[in-house]
């Protein structure tokens, strides 16, 4: 007759084929279990770990007598703080050194007693490449609010103002806790608003992802100014999220145009005007 394979402890099983490092913790706050990947996470063997009190290898200094009093309290009342949820925090290497980690903790039966599973995972990659992410978007802001040729903001996909930089107040007139919060559509000319033409904009841009405009916008002194505008659509994983808007003010640019269009049509005419003049005194020698 075969034998039936023995069955593997569910904790054994665990320590054994976990990625993350799996710290295992009695009650009275020693170890009792420490798995190959938590050796090279916190530079411990297991031999040498086993048996000591849990805070003095891998707990900060700063953090134990918290720690201990939360293992006091969950062993009274049945009730801990972080027990059951994940948590990011601190974590102690065998040099010395503090790196961010993320840990969940369960509470366990063992032998009668209760114990805690904590599985633990290095989160150093991601708090550098959130910080490097935060520290772009700081810049990025920065960079915006300086920019003062052009009206930089955004909307959310109804249209409201969700961001304003300087060059936005320094060309519609708004300062930005005037204006945030409400519709874009303030901005546009009476008969544009009952032509409904900035929530055709907003259609247009969802659908093609981009659209650029010319028209009449609106200061909030209630003065025109000619504006050139580009609105993109901002999608997160297919969904939309927002506009982006960009509006820069070309009413030099057109009046100087409209001059030069002016001249031209000026000196056509007195070009014409000779011309007839040349004719007509030929005409009388």
């Amino acid at each position: 007759m075969r034998s039936r394979p023995q069955r593997e402890n569910p904790l054994d099983l665990l320590l054994n084929t976990a990625l993350d490092a799996v710290v295992v913790m009695k009650a009275d706050g020693t170890i009792s279990e420490w798995n190959e990947r938590a050796a090279e996470l916190f530079g411990w063997t297991r031999a040498e770990v086993v048996g000591r009190a849990l805070a003095e290898v891998i707990i900060p200094e700063r953090y134990r007598q918290a720690h201990l009093e939360g293992l006091r309290r969950f062993l009274e009342t049945g009730k801990g703080i972080y027990v059951g949820k994940r948590i990011e925090l601190s974590a102690l290497h065998r040099s010395g050194a503090e790196f961010p980690v993320e840990l969940r903790i369960s509470p366990i039966k063992m032998g009668g007693d209760t114990a805690f599973v904590g599985c633990v995972r290095d989160i150093s990659a991601r708090r550098a490449v959130l910080q490097e992410l935060q520290e772009t978007g700081r810049q990025f802001q920065i960079l915006v609010q300086a920019i003062t040729d052009y009206a930089i903001y955004m909307l959310d996909p109804e249209g409201r103002v969700t961001t304003w930089n300087g060059g936005a107040e320094r060309i519609k007139g708004y300062r930005a806790e005037e204006i945030i919060g409400h519709h874009f559509s303030r901005f546009y000319t009476e008969e544009d608003r009952r032509n409904d033409v900035p929530m055709q904009t907003l259609r247009q841009a969802a659908e093609a992802g981009r659209v650029e405009t010319d028209g009449w916008r609106l200061r909030k002194d209630g003065s025109r100014f000619a504006a050139s505008t580009q609105l993109e659509a901002i999608l997160d994983e297919g969904k939309l999220v927002g506009f982006a808007k960009i509006t820069r003010d070309v009413t030099t640019q057109r009046e100087a145009q409209a001059l030069l269009e002016q001249a031209r049509e000026q000196l056509l005419q007195a070009g014409k005007m000779e011309a007839i003049g040349q004719l007509t005194g030929g005409g009388r020698a």
